[in-house]
């Protein structure tokens, strides 16, 4: 199947399939792979007969969900301007979706509107829905956004709801579910974040630092409702060049980790990028649209307002290889440990598993297209990891487990609450 892009933004590929295009996500995926290896990720925006299988109304739903301990983000300049590194603070705060949605439109934290314009949201009577999408409909307020982001980003700590285990999709959406997405991550026990899906509650600036994923999977986002986000990515072929930048950059994380980019604690602006230079993308995701991320492509960003995204990570066999080679972080006990070659590397040929240890960025031939009930039948050994670990602890995450063949079989689940793994000792990690 031929698939291409209906227009390029920032350097970012943006797809419109058609049904018949898009309802296979493995066969969508494997069209189109060949232009997320060079731009490092792209938009999806689904047809409208697939937007038929969601829920009309997320109301019910999100009266009951609670968003415990989100983590304030401190940003601080690095010894230069444009470099930075972010610590999340965690709260011990509960809030309701309404009121999270309160908090972003209070003064302090809301998205600067557009000249002579009202605030986005009129609160009086709350709606999940009644964010104004039409200011992010203007490129220019958007560009001015960006702007004045990266000239504040030190200022007004924003707060973010990230790493919420839970998914707003439910039995109905039948394809792009993200939380049962036919892929190899399906034959291992559920990971939260990674394999089981995460829920995303932003506001403005609340950011995202620059990382590949765990184990160098790949990934998609969507976002359910409100404002968009504001995404950079780099290839993967220029992967190996921006580590080599971020390692003199932040050397002091290089010597302490030889993976400090998997700490997800490092934001560098654009115009420190173009100093370099490192060519990077940029893309806009706004609410209903999908971002995919490749494997080895550095991706960061941040959200424009009030907004619920949905992520999780998943694989295809043209990930095996890179999986192998991809280092964890040693340091912190809780990063994901993922034995590749145990688990999946009977289905590559032996000889390709011995190669050189430097990346490899599979061709657009590489085959992603087989089923995934060829994987192995029984996890080995894997260790949990949040997204988002935070500097202080209050309590500990109940545990989700699932059987790997009923992953997001049952109707919505909404289970908020504080993550696995947050020690006092280490810095954050940030997700989506």
């Amino acid at each position: 199947m031929k698939v291409i892009p209906d227009h390029i933004y920032g350097g970012i590929p943006v797809f419109r399939p058609t049904w018949d295009q898009f309802k296979d996500f493995r066969t969508f995926v494997a069209a189109v792979k060949h232009y997320g290896y060079e731009s490092g990720i792209i938009k999806i925006i689904p047809p409208e007969e697939w937007k038929k299988t969601l829920p009309n109304d997320y109301s019910r739903q999100l009266s009951k969900v609670l968003i415990k301990s989100p983590c304030q983000q401190m940003v601080m300049r690095d010894t230069t301007v444009g470099y930075y590194v972010v610590r999340n603070i965690e709260s011990d705060k509960t809030y309701t979706v309404k009121e999270w949605a309160e908090l972003c439109e209070t003064s302090k934290y809301a998205t600067p509107p557009p000249k002579m314009k009202e605030p986005n949201m009129d609160l009086d009577k709350f709606d999940y829905r009644s964010v104004n999408k039409q200011p992010f409909n203007d490129d220019e307020y958007i560009k001015e956004l960006a702007v004045y982001y990266w000239k504040n980003v030190t200022y007004t700590p924003p707060f973010y709801g990230a790493d919420m285990a839970g998914t707003l999709f439910t039995d109905t959406t039948k394809s792009w579910n993200v939380n049962c997405l036919d892929n190899l991550l399906n034959t291992i026990d559920p990971i939260p974040g990674v394999n089981d899906a995460y829920l995303y509650f932003g506001m403005w600036k609340a950011c995202f630092p620059w990382h590949v994923e765990d184990k160098d999977l790949y990934s998609i986002n969507y976002i359910h409702f409100g404002a968009p986000k504001h995404w950079y990515a780099i290839s993967p072929k220029r992967a190996d060049k921006f580590e080599q930048h971020m390692r003199g950059w932040f050397g002091y994380a290089s010597k302490n980790c030889s993976e400090f980019l998997r700490h997800k604690e490092f934001l560098v602006s654009p115009s420190a990028l173009d100093r370099a230079p490192i060519l990077y993308n940029h893309v806009i995701q706004r609410e209903g649209e999908f971002i995919i991320t490749f494997p080895r492509g550095y991706h960061s960003g941040f959200n424009l307002g009030f907004n619920c995204a949905e992520s999780v990570n998943f694989a295809f066999e043209d990930w095996i290889e890179i999986g192998i080679r991809a280092k964890s972080c040693a340091c912190r006990p809780d990063s994901v440990r993922i034995d590749v070659r145990a688990l999946f590397g009977h289905l590559l040929d032996p000889d390709l598993t011995n190669t050189s240890s430097q990346s490899v960025i599979p061709s657009s031939s590489t085959s992603s297209s087989s089923s995934s009930s060829s994987s192995p039948r029984k996890m080995v050994k894997q260790t949990s990891s949040r997204k988002v670990t935070s500097v202080a602890s209050h309590s500990k995450k109940t545990k989700i487990k699932l059987p790997s063949d009923s992953v997001g079989s049952t109707s919505t689940k909404i289970v908020l609450s504080p993550k696995k793994g947050r020690l006092k000792s280490h810095p954050n990690k940030a997700g989506k």
